[in-house]
């Protein structure tokens, strides 16, 4: 078995130079085959209805998380918040921000396919919960140290 070179890179023009003549196409001729359209993916994409149901519901969660911030700001001198230590529940409600743009970015999945763009709703998750988690294990803490 030999390895035939079929073609040549040009590095100063940038233009690959191919002799088709040398290659043996699975009809044993060396005539390329002809054009043909590119297959249907069925990606299993989520219908159009499920995100736009998907995507108010997380739009409704960073809307109220949002506002909670705002009224945390807004109520930071009450005794109640104050014993809720506001910079806690800034963290909580970061975390759940964060969790919930996770929708946003699947529908990214489709437009610019690739392995970060797979992963990036995980990653949202995750660090999204372990905020969460760890502002509440922390509050936790405080209350089991009194």
């Amino acid at each position: 078995l030999e390895v035939v070179p079929v073609g040549n890179y040009d590095f100063i023009s940038e233009v690959w130079s191919l002799k088709l003549g040398d290659i043996v196409f699975s009809d044993l001729t060396s005539d390329p085959p002809p054009f043909t359209t590119i297959p249907f993916e069925d990606t299993n994409s989520i219908s159009k209805q499920i995100q736009i149901a998907c995507y108010v519901t997380a739009s409704v969660v960073i809307f109220i998380a949002f506002y909670m911030a705002i009224w945390t700001h807004l109520q930071k001198r009450e005794p109640v918040i104050k014993a809720a230590q506001p910079i806690f529940l800034y963290i909580v409600l970061l975390g759940i921000t964060i969790s919930s743009s996770s929708v946003y970015v699947t529908q990214l999945i489709e437009t610019y396919p690739g392995n970060i763009m797979c992963h990036m709703p995980w990653y949202l998750i995750s660090i999204g919960f372990t905020l969460v988690a760890t502002a509440l294990s922390a509050k936790l803490y405080r209350i089991f140290r009194i």
